[in-house]
């Protein structure tokens, strides 16, 4: 990245929240608890582990079924399967944003 790189680039950090467990027992009880557009969840289940940030949310249009299947698909499982002892947790992310474009640091 060169130094007007920087200066035009906007930089956008999310801070996540410690992770909350979710009382689920089953993918249809995971789809009514999730908070749509807020939550990050993470999936556990043996070996398979994935999550998606809250800002994917706009990927899926706020769609909990479109949301969950991916997020199943990328922890190597299918969609709607729950095998036992499969663990949920949710957190949120505050972003952070400085738009650029920003003076060169040292410049003035």
């Amino acid at each position: 990245m060169s130094p007007d790189d920087y200066c035009e680039m906007s930089i956008e950090i999310s801070v996540l929240s410690d992770l909350e467990p979710m009382h689920v027992t089953s993918y249809a009880d995971l789809a009514v608890d999730v908070r749509v557009g807020t939550d990050g969840i993470v999936v556990e289940a043996g070996r398979h582990r994935a999550t998606f940030l809250p800002a994917m949310w706009r990927h899926f249009d706020d769609d909990v079924d479109a949301f969950l299947g991916a997020l199943w698909r990328k922890a190597g499982l299918p969609p709607g399967h729950w095998p036992e002892g499969t663990g949920c947790s949710r957190y949120s992310a505050e972003k952070v944003v400085d738009p650029g474009p920003r003076p060169l640091a040292g410049a003035g």
